[in-house]
């Protein structure tokens, strides 16, 4: 019988107004939607990915976390054009993007298992509050 591995993965990407900034004349926003974008394309058929964006919607609000893409099976097409409509904007919240990806990564593993200390995204949970 042949193992068939699939890859679970959430992306968090910031989105916030930080992201403008430069590097060696280019915009951050730019090339973190570059890397993402090919990361997405390069992934296999078979993966199960989601995506979380912070700071893109709104200036100044630190409860700007949103789930653009549900844990599922990979859409690469819809995937890249959510990353490629993103726009940088506004605060960091990055322990509420972390918050929310534990609570849909958690949901992936068994019952058994999602509340063990040996647990990582439980232990995350606890330690985020």
């Amino acid at each position: 019988m042949d193992v068939v591995w699939v890859s679970i993965i959430m992306f968090i990407f910031d989105a916030s107004g930080s992201m403008w900034g430069q590097v060696d004349g280019k915009a951050k926003i730019v090339i973190a939607k570059e890397v993402l974008t090919g990361l997405v394309r390069d992934l296999p058929d078979n993966a199960v990915v989601g995506l979380i964006a912070y700071g893109h919607r709104r200036k100044g609000d630190c409860n700007d976390v949103e789930e653009l893409i549900t844990l599922g099976p990979l859409a690469k097409e819809k995937t890249v054009a959510r990353i490629q409509g993103l726009n940088a904007k506004g605060k960091t919240p990055i322990s509420r993007s972390i918050r929310l990806t534990a609570e849909r990564l958690k949901h992936r593993l068994p019952a058994s298992n999602r509340n063990r200390p040996s647990n990582f995204w439980g232990t995350v949970l606890r330690l985020l509050g």
